[in-house]
């Protein structure tokens, strides 16, 4: 080094080794100039290696025999009472070879790992050792001394040295030293003034903080990241209390529709079926007394005017039932209440009765139908044959409604929709046809293709959609699959099949068709059963139809029927009867009634230990009115407009002391 080495261990022996020295001053210098005393980076590791100095020096003071001379502070270990630094101590030179000593403090220092400088009081620098240079980053020691300090130590603060210009006992800070081609490296230096060969020099410590600023760097740089992450998952915990609030809101704005829904489900229910009374009981008494008037044997000799009244009455009015029951059929579905029953049954013999039906409405027209079949037909399918059958007749009679000229056909195949088996149904005319503006608007309710089609061929434009509905609660859908004005229009329907596992398959449906319309049909009688002598009780309020039925079954049985117009005097009338040891065989109960309704009337009489047969007389049409008549104590269940010959049947079956009469019994 360029100072004397024997004056330089003197002087950092006499500071390391004297009481309240370096590390005194420096917790002095701390304690003045931070009362917090909050720790410095890195003052740590520069204070462990001031003290492995410390300790380095005494060794080498045993080793030169060198006895330190120090002087105590007088008042206290790093201050005097006037607040002035305490001088140094001098220690003596050693007595016996003080280059060995030089030599040994000179390793010391170039093997420490801190960086170490001597500055004069003119602040040139004197001496760095090789840690020193390393930090700094210089090829040798000749590249900063005899410079001055402030270019590389305190570039910023020139003329503003803490123990120089300000008389600071001790300065412990961070700065940025520059180093080898002007680049500034962050150090926490601690520096403390001393003698040196009789020269006040400054010792300069200092450690290289790069890689804890860059830290430290990074440090703010994630806490800035994550505080900008904590306002985000703040701004989106927000945004989920806010949506949580607003699905909250939803939720119970959902429940109340819900109910409001539930409420006006039960209550269009309700008023369908009022309406299909109210509409079905009036039709009652119009078809029945229509069939009175043509079952009358006086009628031949009527003048064919009146003939054809009778007859156009029951047309009309067996025309305005139909669209009665589309309408009930479109309500029932959006309601979710039409049965849907799967049985097996034949559906070369289901194509047969259709055929057999529309035939007679297609011959009126002048018109052909025919019937084909592509390929093997199963013998059975699983579906429900009423309302695959009421699809067919949809689809066919519109074919024949809106065809003037040429034929319609109805073309039966097998498929397979992957791996399900379904049956089609191609019904296919060459009525009008459609426009492509026209086919957009089929299959809504209450729509056909215009106004001018309303006006020529009338209906009420629920066929197609019913159609649809039923097909698709059938596992299949009806489709238009082609329509050209004036030339015709193709319908398809499909239905699923069910399992055909075990299911012959016809090879030549063709024939089975013919060989059933062959087979002669039994014919209908006037009456199947002999009701002859059986006691009936109506309960029934419309006067119309109390005529109508009394007059119907009087015919039957010969006897006077007993009528009341309420369920309360429904009860009493049948324990009158029962009491006087003349029950009465059937009553036949009305379930809308006045008083009492037919629903408390049965279960009253079924209360009180009642045993005859009562049949339910209803015009209700929905879902689940049969299950609630039956569960009210109803025997059977019998649907307005009274069929007057399944009436007669049902009432044979649940009699079965009544013998089946021959079918001139009653002529």
């Amino acid at each position: 080094m360029d100072v004397d080495v024997k004056d330089y261990v003197k002087a950092l022996t006499r500071n390391a080794e004297t009481p309240g020295g370096m590390e005194a001053n420096a917790m002095g210098n701390e304690t003045q100039n931070n009362p917090a005393a909050d720790p410095v980076p890195g003052r740590e590791t520069m204070e462990v290696e001031l003290h492995r100095l410390r300790e380095e020096n005494a060794r080498l003071q045993r080793q030169c025999g060198i006895a330190a001379q120090l002087g105590a502070c007088p008042a206290g270990p790093s201050r005097t009472p006037d607040a002035t630094p305490c001088p140094p101590k001098y220690v003596e030179p050693c007595a016996d070879d003080p280059n060995d000593a030089a030599t040994a403090t000179h390793a010391v220092l170039a093997a420490l790992p801190v960086g170490i400088l001597i500055v004069g009081r003119d602040k040139v620098i004197r001496s760095i050792n090789d840690a020193g240079r390393r930090i700094l980053g210089l090829s040798s020691a000749e590249a900063v001394v005899g410079r001055s300090c402030h270019p590389i130590l305190c570039p910023h603060e020139t003329g503003e040295c803490p123990i120089i210009d300000h008389h600071k006992p001790i300065d412990v800070s961070e700065r940025a030293m520059i180093g080898s081609r002007g680049r500034p490296i962050p150090v926490l230096r601690h520096v403390v003034p001393f003698t040196l060969g009789g020269d006040d020099v400054l010792l300069e410590v200092f450690v290289d903080i790069t890689a804890c600023k860059t830290a430290e760097t990074r440090l703010r740089e994630h806490t800035s990241l994550l505080e900008a992450k904590n306002a985000e998952l703040e701004a989106h915990r927000r945004q989920l209390q806010a949506q949580q609030a607003e699905l909250v809101k939803t939720n119970t704005a959902l429940q109340e529709a819900s109910t409001a829904a539930h409420a006006a489900n039960q209550a269009k229910s309700e008023f369908l079926a009022n309406m299909s009374h109210e509409i079905r009981t009036p039709m009652t008494a119009i078809l029945g007394f229509t069939e009175v008037l043509l079952g009358q044997g006086e009628l031949v000799n009527a003048p064919p005017e009146r003939i054809d009244a009778i007859q156009t009455i029951r047309r009309n009015g067996e025309h305005l039932l139909q669209i009665i029951n589309d309408i009930l059929d479109v309500s029932k579905i959006e309601a979710e209440k039409l049965e849907i029953e799967r049985i097996r049954c034949s559906p070369i013999q289901l194509v047969a009765e259709v055929q057999e039906l529309m035939q007679v409405r297609a011959a009126g027209k002048g018109l052909t139908l025919g019937i084909e079949f592509r390929g093997s037909i199963p013998e059975t399918i699983q579906t429900d044959p009423t309302r695959l059958r009421q699809i067919l007749i949809n689809l066919i009679g519109n074919a024949l409604k809106f065809t003037e000229v040429g034929n319609v056909r109805l073309i039966t195949r097998l498929t397979e929709d992957g791996a399900y088996p379904m049956m089609q149904f191609d019904v296919i005319d060459t009525g009008i046809g459609m426009t492509e503006e026209q086919a957009a608007r089929l299959f809504q309710p209450f729509t056909q293709a215009d106004s001018s089609t309303t006006r020529q061929f009338g209906g009420t434009g629920l066929g197609l959609t019913i159609s649809r509905r039923l097909a698709c609660l059938l596992g299949g859908t009806v489709r238009l699959v082609e329509t050209r004005p004036g030339v015709g229009t193709c319908f398809r329907a499909t239905v699923a099949a069910g399992p055909l596992a075990d299911v012959p398959l016809v090879q030549n449906p063709s024939a089975a068709v013919l060989a059933a319309a062959r087979t002669p049909r039994p014919q209908a009688t006037e009456a199947d059963v002999d009701l002859a002598g059986c006691r009936i009780l109506l309960a029934e309020d419309g006067p119309d139809n109390q005529r109508l039925i009394s007059f119907v079954l009087s015919k039957e049985t010969r006897n006077a029927i007993t009528i009341v117009d309420n369920g309360r005097r429904a009860v009493e009338a049948a324990f009158a009867a029962r009491d006087e040891g003349v029950p009465f065989d059937v009553i036949l109960m009305d379930m809308q009634m006045p008083i009492m309704d037919g629903y408390e009337a049965c279960r009253v009489l079924r209360r009180r230990g009642y045993a005859g047969v009562i049949i339910a007389l209803t015009a209700h049409a929905m879902e689940g009115d049969r299950e609630k008549c039956l569960e009210a104590g109803c025997d059977a269940y019998a649907a307005k407009p009274i069929d007057r010959k399944q009436l007669l049947q049902t009432i044979g079956t649940l009699l079965p002391r009544l013998q089946l009469a021959p079918a001139d019994s009653h002529n």
